[in-house]
């Protein structure tokens, strides 16, 4: 049987959010799990959704909670929708050599949060295109101090 079952609405969080077993409070809260999950901003999917984050602060339109799969990844107040791209000469395994630098704008079906599908035909979801590229050449590296030189 199909049915039609609404999107889960997601509202911003403090990180002071406990978590429960029924009535009970666990010791522990949502900013223990964004550090044991999210501290490794050198993995290559922590490294788009920073992107992704920086790029909607510099446009002032970080307020909402990110859309995970929708067809563009940042949509300013005038209706301006933005894929954002990221990527890195190192990733976090071992590597012989540097990674080639690629990004990838094909036209694609576009995922649609607000309907659960796929657009039809191939389509191009964004109005602007933006590249990231995380330069760092050695692991050693800060990467919120490199981050930070680049937002100057």
């Amino acid at each position: 049987m199909d049915q039609s079952l609404e999107a889960i609405e997601a509202n911003k969080k403090s990180g002071e959010e406990s978590f429960h077993n029924g009535n009970q409070n666990l010791p522990f809260d949502l900013i223990d799990f964004w550090q044991w999950y999210a501290s490794n901003l050198k993995s290559n999917r922590m490294k788009g959704i920073l992107a992704e984050f920086l790029v909607a602060r510099a446009l002032d339109c970080a307020n909402s909670v990110r859309i995970e799969w929708d067809a563009y990844d940042v949509i300013t107040d005038d209706g301006l929708k933005i894929e954002v791209k990221a990527a890195s000469y190192l990733q976090t395994w071992n590597q012989r050599r540097f990674s080639k630098i690629r990004f990838d704008i094909r036209p694609t079906k576009a995922w649609n949060a607000q309907t659960g599908e796929y657009s039809k035909n191939k389509e191009r979801s964004a109005d602007v295109y933006v590249v990231s590229l995380h330069e760092v050449v050695t692991m050693k590296s800060d990467s919120l101090v490199r981050l930070g030189d680049a937002t100057n």
